[in-house]
């Protein structure tokens, strides 16, 4: 059992190393974030290669008071207009760990990887990443500088 946990804890320290902490802004959430990182994101804004992948990890307390967990929505936003992100599947409960439901006081970790298609242009702006209840209200909602390469 104790080499289980070493083992948890070496590829938690692992994992963490890899993603950048992002500075955030919070755009509205219900629910307490700890933290926002990005993988890759070695500098500010992050620089997102078209064509490759990032992976969005947000740490976040739960709450029964928030909504049951629904979908995830992620925009790219420029000249005060939002422009959408694809997700292959946006039901937020596949991405989160430990899984659903949410509990009071107990955290969490949402983990995405998006593709960047090639075809988007290269542009910098803001990315919004909103985690919603099946009410469409924001659980989480942070905003963090990005720029499109």
């Amino acid at each position: 059992m104790r080499l289980q946990h070493t083992l948890l804890l070496l590829t938690t320290a692992f994992t963490v190393v890899r993603a950048e902490i992002v500075a955030y802004e919070d755009c509205g959430s219900k629910l307490t974030v700890n933290s926002v990182s990005v993988d890759p994101c070695p500098t500010t804004p992050c620089v997102l290669k078209r064509g490759g992948s990032a992976t969005m990890s947000i740490v976040f307390q739960g709450s029964e008071n928030a909504g049951l967990p629904g979908d995830a929505e992620v925009q790219g936003i420029k000249w005060g207009m939002n422009f959408p992100f694809e997700l292959d599947a946006a039901q937020i409960c596949e991405d989160i760990r430990p899984s659903c439901p949410l509990r009071s006081g107990r955290w969490y970790t949402y983990t995405k990887t998006v593709s960047i298609a090639s075809w988007y242009p290269a542009v910098s702006g803001t990315i919004r990443w909103r985690l919603k209840n099946t009410n469409g209200d924001s659980m989480v909602c942070v905003e963090f500088p990005a720029e499109l390469a």
